[in-house]
């Protein structure tokens, strides 16, 4: 359903996001949760229905993702193994499907079924990593040089993450419920620490190995 570059580049962010949350989590108490559960949607390809009148058109699914935020062994690299075997499993999880045809055929759902349904579901996130369309203009005159999307918080989603490539470059959004932040908190402090935590990655992988 996603390509193997999303799937690498989900995986990535993944682990950088979790080192943050780990670092902001412990600055604030000692018992730091074992995952975070988020929304991950994805673009999937499955064939239109159709009745006489009426064609159902979905291109979308979701899935719950445990992000992991507290590891025992605290390295970028552990964190982005752990991240990957979560991400597996997910990939391997039938969420997609079951909830491909819940979004599928959501118009015509009675209301109270809709709503209990979006209730059995307990996350707190939504974490969106996609490849960006290419360079285009308005008008054929006006270039967009850059594109950024972020995703609205609501019932229990604090946080929103994004991610998007355009333009040979990488596009990084956050959005948070003022309720999970103080004022104090620097929450551009996420977005410029992503280099940081690419490098260390990077050193991680690189250096001597361990045997």
């Amino acid at each position: 359903m996603w390509l193997e570059c999303d799937w690498i580049l989900q995986i990535l962010t993944g682990a950088i996001l979790s080192q943050f949350v780990s670092f902001y989590l412990n600055t604030k108490t000692k018992e730091l949760p074992k995952y975070i559960t988020g929304v991950v949607p994805t673009k999937i390809d499955f064939k239109q229905d159709r009745t006489e009148k009426v064609t159902f058109t979905n291109n979308f699914a979701v899935a719950l993702f445990n992000m992991p935020v507290e590891i025992s062994n605290d390295t970028l690299i552990q964190r982005f193994r752990e991240t990957a075997l979560q991400e597996h499993r997910l990939r391997d999880s039938i969420d997609f499907h079951i909830n491909y045809w819940g979004l599928t055929f959501n118009a015509v759902i009675p209301v109270f079924l809709v709503h209990y349904f979006y209730q059995l579901s307990k996350f707190t996130s939504f974490i969106s990593v996609l490849p960006g369309p290419d360079a285009f203009s308005f008008f054929n005159v006006l270039p967009v040089t850059e594109l950024l999307y972020w995703l609205p918080n609501r019932g229990y989603v604090g946080v929103g993450l994004t991610c998007l490539t355009f333009n040979k470059k990488f596009y990084m959004g956050l959005i948070v419920d003022q309720a999970l932040f103080s004022k104090d908190d620097n929450l551009q402090e996420i977005l410029d620490n992503v280099p940081k935590y690419l490098k260390m990655l990077e050193n991680e992988i690189t250096g001597p190995l361990m045997i």
